[in-house]
């Protein structure tokens, strides 16, 4: 479009160019005409030709009185004629080209309009997707913050140690592991060869063996572990190798430290974020040996990852 505006233009200022040569043409041939007359006029009225034209132009009708159809026309009258002629065609096509140039500038208004219109309508759009961006952002940021905070609130405990509870007493030297049927070796809690408790509780159930003494009885209050409690939960329904929550601890310290090892690599002034007194991660090795606990907390890692940065970055 600004290209059409500019062909305009330079064909406009042509046009004048060429009009503004034809009058100055004109004008120059007048005073021309006007030099080479050698002898005045003889007719008297010849001296005041121009007043007479300018009267006849107010008065056609006087002119005709003055000069009948059938008399001769003087030629100096002639002559001032066709140069009165000639200017008037120039002035007249001026006016047409004025005129021209106004509608023409009227035309490039709108479309200018137009066109501020057209940007004031998208910053408009930009504008709401920007503002609905940000509050996804922080909705993201209430809802990753409410994470932690659910996180830091869940108990926990610290992880069993699997190898480590061997059999001190002379008689407990002959007691079984609930699990791998060792004899003597360690506690059923510290049974390695089966560390998870959602392996460990199918096999006691499918045995249809007691939860809170790993062993056959009648599951009231005749059960030999009845008043005992949980050594990691405290509770009194079930056997310290059944709780879940040796292993939910390993989850949450894990999912704890991947995000903490998150907010460090997009914010590493601020350092890691730690509930205080936060336990050391999984236990070496304990993920491989559970299946879908590892591809769980890599989801988790990954999610934990992508807020961060877009919070961050907010």
């Amino acid at each position: 479009m600004m290209e059409t505006d500019q062909q305009d233009t330079r064909e406009f200022q042509n046009q004048m160019r060429t009009a503004m040569a034809k009058l100055q043409s004109s004008l120059d041939g007048a005073l021309v005409n006007l030099e080479r007359r050698e002898a005045p006029p003889a007719n008297p009225r010849e001296d005041n030709a121009m007043e007479d034209l300018e009267e006849a132009e107010r008065a056609p009708g006087q002119a005709d009185r003055t000069f009948p159809r059938n008399s001769p026309v003087p030629e100096g009258m002639a002559m001032h004629d066709q140069e009165r002629g000639a200017i008037q065609e120039n002035v007249e096509y001026l006016e047409e080209l004025e005129e021209e140039e106004g509608e023409v500038g009227e035309e490039e208004e709108v479309p200018q309009e137009v066109e501020q219109e057209r940007i004031r309508q998208q910053n408009a759009i930009a504008r709401q997707e920007i503002e609905g961006d940000i509050r996804q952002l922080q909705q993201a940021r209430t809802n990753f913050l409410q994470i932690i905070d659910k996180l830091r609130r869940l108990p926990t405990c610290p992880p069993r140690r699997l190898g480590y509870g061997a059999v001190r007493s002379d008689t407990e030297r002959f007691m079984l592991c609930a699990f791998c049927r060792a004899s003597g070796k360690h506690y059923s809690d510290s049974c390695d060869e089966f560390p998870s408790v959602y392996v460990r509780r199918p096999m006691i159930e499918d045995r249809g063996k007691c939860i809170e003494c790993l062993e056959l009885c009648r599951r009231d209050k005749s059960c030999k572990k009845y008043y005992e409690h949980c050594y990691h939960c405290g509770k009194y329904d079930h056997h310290s190798a059944l709780c879940e929550l040796p292993d939910k601890s390993d989850e949450i310290n894990w999912q704890q430290s991947a995000i903490g090892t998150c907010e460090a690599r997009t914010c590493p002034n601020n350092g890691p974020h730690q509930s205080a007194g936060a336990r050391p991660s999984m236990t070496p090795g304990l993920e491989e040996r559970r299946p879908g606990v590892s591809r769980r907390n890599r989801d988790f890692a990954i999610y934990v990852d992508i807020l961060v940065f877009d919070i961050v970055n907010l």
